[in-house]
């Protein structure tokens, strides 16, 4: 018969410490540059268009920072 697995008898794990890099005042859509790739409707070849990005207006900073 095995032994059912509790995770509070395996000490040699620890928890993940991890954090999404992000500056305070940095645009959450475009992170930053103000633009960012779209693929184009209907195109088959899957090709991809720069947007300019319309939550930060494209200056790549958060609305109202």
């Amino acid at each position: 018969m095995s032994i059912p697995h509790d995770p509070s008898t395996n000490k040699t794990r620890r928890p993940a410490r991890v954090m999404s890099p992000q500056t305070p005042g940095v645009c959450g859509l475009c992170l930053g540059a103000g633009q960012y790739l779209e693929p184009l409707r209907g195109d088959p070849t899957g090709e991809l268009m720069w947007v300019r990005c319309a939550c930060c207006e494209g200056t790549g900073l958060r609305p109202g920072a």
